[in-house]
């Protein structure tokens, strides 16, 4: 237990540590996107490790990454960003602080009934998440057998013979394998920290944008929706892509808006690490495609400071795009080619000329499948769009956009499945879960519209 909550607690302060680096402020901000990029990073670096330097996957490795990195992060903090960090973090945590929060819920029943309910929420996922073992089918003969292969043997080796091995990166095994390797059983306890770190992070992203009211309503509704309440209970990958890459696109929304280049870095990191916990997906793509344009518009209208903002271009662009390369290395290296990209698929294809014919049958499985997940959020959006428009708040087409595009893509990938796999129609309940990662971004529109401002007030 002692080794456990140690680990846990390494790897919150890298979180915090990166969190720091671009310059986050917000308490509730940096606890939430601590945990969430904590995770991300610690079992990115512990696997970049095991494949660059050979090192085998034991608990001495994950200290030694854990330590390593925090020096390393710290160091930078404390010789390049010029922050007080311990008086820093004592004036967040300061009992100043925290009366002044206590206070400011008593004046405000509607926020204060919203934080008893995310707290009784909160209790009820962690409670069911440490008193029940790993019980999911895909998790039991995927997920979970590869930590337990991991533990054992320190290594992938075992994993060549059953190609499905590799299916997935690691990022939820590692997770499996941290708790196991401490002698515990709990690993169902990651996915209700990544739970409640995601809940509180949607309370701070919408702030952003809109009154308190609507921030805990919004944040009341995503930590309800069906699936990915149910979703805090399984040990999948489903609610950690979900997280990574719709907060991702959040944050490259934010910097649309705003500019602010630290809402660019968390964005494409977060996306980068969605493609840590599920490879196959091709909606990284389009964060990229978005990044690239905005610098377009900025090289445009800004013709100074070319320099930095090149280098910000590179970064995101690498966050994006090379976070899934070392999990693409391995695979080229054991198999010599990797069909779980989005490009590789259409390689598979070996009947193009049935493509037509496929339309509304793909079509009729979106419908049935996929729509319903979001279809209610999709409906109200649209509304509020017609509403918008009205108001000429235009700033908000850039959301939607990037929705029809996602839209697109499932649609399109989904049609080129059909082409290769037989049984591409009998997989509905993976298809929905695929298409959760739509309703933060749908919550999202809703709860952050300007059409509510002239309705709500702070």
């Amino acid at each position: 237990m002692i080794s456990f909550l140690s680990i846990i607690f390494l790897i919150f302060l890298l979180g915090l540590s990166i969190s720091l680096i671009f310059d986050v402020k917000n308490g509730l901000e940096l606890w939430s996107l601590s945990w969430l990029l904590g995770t991300g990073t610690s079992t990115f670096l512990w696997f970049i490790i095991y494949q660059f330097l050979a090192t085998p996957f034991t608990l001495k490795s994950l200290l030694i990454v854990l330590t390593a990195s925090n020096l390393l992060c710290y160091a930078y903090i404390i010789t390049f960003k010029n922050i007080h960090l311990i008086s820093k973090i004592q004036k967040k945590l300061s009992f100043k602080k925290i009366s002044l929060v206590i206070r400011n819920l008593r004046k405000n029943k509607f926020i204060l009934l919203g934080s008893i309910i995310l707290f009784v929420i909160f209790s009820f996922v962690l409670s069911q998440n440490l008193f029940w073992p790993v019980t999911d089918w895909d998790s039991l003969a995927l997920y979970d057998f590869r930590a337990k292969v991991i533990v054992n043997t320190g290594s992938l080796d075992q994993g060549k013979e059953l190609g499905y091995f590799f299916q997935y990166p690691l990022f939820t095994s590692l997770l499996h394998t941290i708790t196991y390797l401490c002698g515990l059983y709990t690993v169902k306890i990651w996915y209700a920290i990544i739970y409640q770190a995601a809940v509180i992070n949607f309370f701070v992203i919408l702030r952003k944008r809109t009154s308190a009211t609507m921030s805990m309503l919004g944040s009341v509704f995503f930590a309800s929706s069906p699936l990915i309440f149910s979703h805090g209970f399984m040990a999948y990958t489903n609610l950690s892509y979900t997280i990574f890459t719709s907060f991702g696109f959040i944050y490259l929304w934010l910097w649309f808006d705003d500019n602010k280049r630290k809402n660019l870095f968390l964005g494409s990191l977060l996306v980068g690490l969605g493609t840590w916990v599920r490879i196959s997906e091709p909606f990284y793509y389009l964060a990229l495609v978005l990044v690239l344009v905005k610098f377009i518009s900025i090289f445009v209208k800004i013709k100074e400071k070319i320099k930095s903002q090149i280098i910000n271009m590179i970064i995101a662009c690498t966050f994006i795009l090379y976070t899934r390369y070392p999990w693409d290395r391995l695979i080229n290296i054991l198999f010599s080619s990797n069909l779980n990209t989005p490009i590789a698929t259409l390689y598979m294809v070996n009947d193009w000329n049935l493509l037509y014919g496929k339309i509304n049958e793909v079509t009729n499985y979106l419908v049935t499948y996929s729509l319903p997940v979001y279809s209610l959020y999709l409906f109200m959006a649209i509304l509020l769009l017609i509403n918008d428009i009205h108001k000429k708040n235009w700033n908000v087409l850039i959301k939607y956009l990037t929705l029809v595009v996602l839209l697109c893509l499932i649609f399109v990938g989904t049609l080129i499945t059909s082409l290769w796999l037989e049984s591409w129609n009998r997989i509905g309940d993976s298809l929905a879960r695929m298409s959760m990662f739509l309703i933060p971004l749908l919550l999202y529109i809703i709860f952050s519209s300007p059409s509510w401002k002239s309705y709500i007030k702070e």
